[in-house]
């Protein structure tokens, strides 16, 4: 009768532990002489997942080993040394061509300048000559103009005013010139064309110019 209790009393505590949904580690009541003792089991609950298996430790496929992790975590120095050496030698070839181009930029100035001052000269050869002749046809279509009713050469050629080429000192003494022979000569200077016309025979150059287009747009001489 005892033993039967103490079954029912068993059986009643197993089925209380058996209510309980939470985690259980049950032990093996016996244990085997010469064995390890027995390892606890772990009773999951009805709404726990199964927790997943734990990766291998040289697994290709986890974040830790995969390549390119590795790949940016590790500095190649060669590499850095490489471009480094790469990006030297372009700045030298850049500087190279940049010096070039400014030697070839001076040469051509030079060059430039060169021929400017060889086109001056020769402009400079070139214009009194055609200048000269010019002033020589003008001249005889001034004297030509202004020819009194005397020749010239009753007067003595010592008492002519010295010719004028158009310089702005020269005007004044140029203008005395003329009045002083005009006032002294035996012609008649009375008529304003006369003396227009002797005036205008003794100059040259650009007065001469000057004074024949003057000629020919005025119509009241």
């Amino acid at each position: 009768m005892r033993n039967r209790k103490l079954l029912k009393t068993r059986r009643r505590k197993g089925g209380r532990g058996g209510q309980d949904t939470g985690l259980h580690s049950h032990r093996s009541e016996a244990t085997t002489p010469g064995r390890s003792p027995p390892t606890p089991t772990i009773t999951l609950g009805p709404d726990c997942p199964p927790p997943p298996p734990p990766p291998p430790p040289n697994d290709p496929s986890s974040p830790s080993h995969s390549p390119c992790s590795s790949q940016r975590g590790q500095y190649n120095p060669n590499l850095g040394e490489r471009r480094r050496e790469d990006l030297s030698e372009e700045i030298n070839n850049l500087r190279e061509r940049v010096m070039k181009q400014s030697e070839e930029n001076n040469n051509l100035h030079n060059q430039v300048q060169k021929l400017t001052e060889e086109n001056t000269t020769l402009r400079e050869q070139v214009e009194p000559a055609a200048e000269e002749e010019e002033d020589d046809i003008e001249l005889c279509g001034a004297a030509a103009a202004a020819a009194p009713a005397t020749p010239i050469e009753e007067e003595c050629p010592e008492d002519l005013p010295e010719k004028f080429d158009g310089n702005p000192d020269m005007l004044v003494p140029f203008m005395s010139q003329c009045q002083l022979f005009m006032e002294k000569s035996t012609r008649d200077f009375s008529v304003d064309r006369v003396r227009v016309c002797f005036v205008t025979s003794m100059m040259t150059g650009r007065a001469a110019r000057w004074a024949s287009a003057k000629l020919e747009r005025s119509h009241y001489l």
